[in-house]
């Protein structure tokens, strides 16, 4: 039996039908969170006209996101998704078939390294390697979500670039260089990792090639900085980056060891790391530093790990604060072939380490299943974000908007009541309520709508929100008089709001106040034209004479 399984071939066919079955149900699957605005409702993937320009502009600036911010240069990730949805059209079944292909090739490739690495280990070593960075359970984001590419497309070309390295095809190396640092800046630290490679194998480092990588890198920089007019990532040095530095290092260990009912992402305000969680993420730095000093073979599998999980570790220190389990996808290719490498090191052990080490793929393969079912649909991924955080804005608003896409009114507001008692933010409250009283408004569901304008009104009588709501509300009661007075209340805390002047002159005019009515049009005649919607403008010019 152990002959045959050290033959590649039964090793990729085994390899392939545990892919399928850890990920075959993502097929099925549908766009989630970001893909909505980012792939399926894009308009800036759907047509190669737009290839080029992937490259002058920001990831954002070639999503559907609406976001001035430009902090990341990754062109080849959107190329990626521009052609997909070019090619095969906007349903997410081809998104899903080709994620999970992406990541078989990595999981080859990883094969591939682990043979060159140690050509004369047991053919078996090398299979494990692979089948443990396939089933890896924290790569379920990135392999189930369509939005999760980036980090299984820059692990491609830094394999890709490792192999040609290793091969001393020094142009194949330099270009896949190149793609990676296109994808994702994290690709950055690959000359290091060359570095640390030919040192560890006793060569003397090549810093003439190496120098090609650094000229190479030069290059990203200059292109990325004109693409993004000079700005990139927002990062400060301060104490709570720091505190979060300690959090997300524990975070990040813990679950590339244990990912089991792992967040969407670490976020700060915190979810700051529990005794449980520190005292597992040591356990994890620990055995790595142990495994180093004690196994030379198995430093370049731990200081690679530790080299590329730095860069997404900074996001300690940018304003937003998160740290993402997608972001262990590269860095676990170092986790992956500790197994040959602790193997080939610890030969009196080995039968041992063997069993053990092989008896994690199914326990992976299965986790991967159950955590890939998470990222199915907007339903089951925000359930998950609610799961894991309770107090998560963005959990409750994302599946609120997921019901209201099914036409499921009452559980899209049964969601948004559950959010406004729980979400740790205040504006995250405040819409909600906001939310409640707009659909439940739309829907003559006044009471409901009313009673949520009330608590705004009484939470927040510096916006204009609650008494605008309240009198659209009066207005479709036909209580004009009433719904004149909240207008009146509103404008006096936001004179140049659109919609209660808007609707304050609809009602002053149902009430014979023709010259109120018309003091409103021109009110909102005075404003920028871009802030009033032109049937609003044309109706008050009517209003107007004009």
């Amino acid at each position: 039996m152990q002959d045959r399984l050290r033959d590649a071939k039964v090793q990729g066919l085994i390899l392939a039908a545990g892919l399928l079955l850890a990920y075959g149900a993502s097929l099925a699957g549908h766009w989630v969170s970001d893909d909505w605005p980012q792939i399926a409702a894009n308009p800036f993937l759907d047509s190669l006209a737009n290839l080029p320009k992937a490259f002058a502009q920001g990831v954002w600036a070639s999503s559907g996101l609406e976001t001035a911010d430009r902090q990341f240069y990754r062109p080849l990730y959107v190329v990626w998704n521009l052609l997909l949805k070019t090619l095969f059209g906007p349903a997410p079944l081809a998104f899903h078939l080709a994620a999970l292909l992406l990541h078989g090739v990595n999981a080859a490739l990883v094969w591939m390294l682990a043979r060159r690495l140690w050509p004369k280990a047991d053919p078996l070593f090398w299979g494990l390697a692979a089948g443990l960075f396939a089933f890896h359970p924290a790569k379920a984001e990135s392999v189930a979500w369509i939005s999760g590419a980036t980090d299984p497309l820059l692990t491609l070309f830094v394999l890709l670039a490792l192999l040609a390295w290793l091969a001393q095809r020094l142009g194949w190396a330099l270009a896949a260089f190149a793609a990676a640092l296109l994808v994702k800046e994290t690709a950055a630290l690959l000359p290091v990792v060359l570095a640390l490679l030919a040192w560890m194998r006793g060569e003397a480092i090549p810093w003439r090639r190496l120098a090609l990588f650094l000229l190479v890198l030069l290059v990203y920089l200059g292109l990325r900085h004109w693409a993004l007019a000079g700005e990139g990532p927002r990062l400060a040095l301060s104490a709570d980056g720091f505190l979060r530095l300690g959090d997300f290092a524990a975070l990040s260990l813990r679950y590339a060891l244990l990912p089991d009912g792992a967040p969407f992402y670490f976020s700060m305000p915190p979810q700051p790391a529990g005794w449980a969680e520190r005292g597992l993420g040591l356990v994890v730095l620990l055995g790595l530093a142990g495994s180093a000093w004690w196994a030379p073979a198995t430093r370049l599998p731990v200081l690679g790990f530790f080299l590329f999980l730095a860069p997404p570790l900074l996001g300690a220190f940018h304003e937003k604060g998160v740290f993402a389990l997608r972001n262990l996808y590269l860095p676990s290719v170092g986790l992956a072939l500790l197994a040959p490498a602790l193997l080939v090191s610890f030969p009196k052990a080995r039968p041992a380490l063997l069993a053990g080490l092989a008896a994690l793929l199914p326990l992976g393969l299965f986790a991967s299943h159950v955590f890939a079912a998470d990222w199915q649909n907007d339903g089951a991924f925000f359930a998950k974000v609610i799961r894991t955080d309770p107090a998560c804005g963005s959990g409750y608003s994302g599946l609120a908007q997921h019901h209201r896409r099914e036409r499921r009114l009452d559980a899209a507001l049964a969601a948004w009541r559950e959010g406004a008692e729980k979400a740790r933010l205040p504006q995250d409250r405040l819409a909600f309520l906001e939310a409640i009283g707009v659909h439940a408004g739309q829907a003559g569901r006044a009471q409901e709508s009313i009673a949520a304008y009330l608590i705004l009104a009484v939470e927040h009588p510096d916006k204009s929100i609650a008494q605008t709501g309240l009198g659209n509300n009066a207005l479709a009661q036909g209580r004009f008089q009433a719904a004149r007075e909240h207008y009146r209340q509103a404008l006096a805390v936001a004179p140049d709001a659109v919609e209660p002047l808007a609707n304050g002159a609809f009602a002053a005019e149902r009430l014979g106040l023709a010259d109120e009515a018309k003091a409103y049009s021109a009110r909102l005649l005075a404003l920028p034209e871009s802030q009033v919607p032109a049937p609003i403008r044309a109706q008050a010019r009517q209003r107007l004479g004009r």
